[in-house]
């Protein structure tokens, strides 16, 4: 493992800096909350509006900011693990569908 799949690997969301950390609203200071709403898996609602907050803060007009690159990768642990609970849980689906999308569309404006 090389220092940045390291640094991926054993990243935690306390370890950023969210507040300093701009979107095309503002700040990221929330985004610990949402990432915090997605792991539990357990209201619907909360979920929809907090993938909802995410998906328009992260990417806005096929462009990236500077909570984008930190934030996917506590998405991309969290649609993981969504993935591997989708058959269970109506909720774990629905986030493994959203973000699905969310990082074709990432992928897509890296292009």
């Amino acid at each position: 493992m090389d220092e940045n799949e390291h640094y991926i690997a054993t990243l935690t969301v306390n370890d950023v800096p969210w507040h300093r950390l701009t979107t095309p609203y503002g700040r990221a200071t929330e985004f610990p909350r949402y990432f915090a709403v997605l792991e539990a898996m357990d209201d619907i609602a909360a979920v929809k509006d907090d993938l909802y907050e995410l998906e328009i803060n992260t990417e806005h007009t096929g462009t990236f900011w500077h909570a984008t690159p930190l934030s996917m990768i506590f998405l991309v642990r969290i649609f993981r693990r969504a993935r591997g609970e989708q058959a269970d849980s109506e909720i774990a689906w629905m986030i493994a569908e959203r973000l699905h999308e969310q990082l074709q569309v990432s992928a897509e404006c890296g292009r």
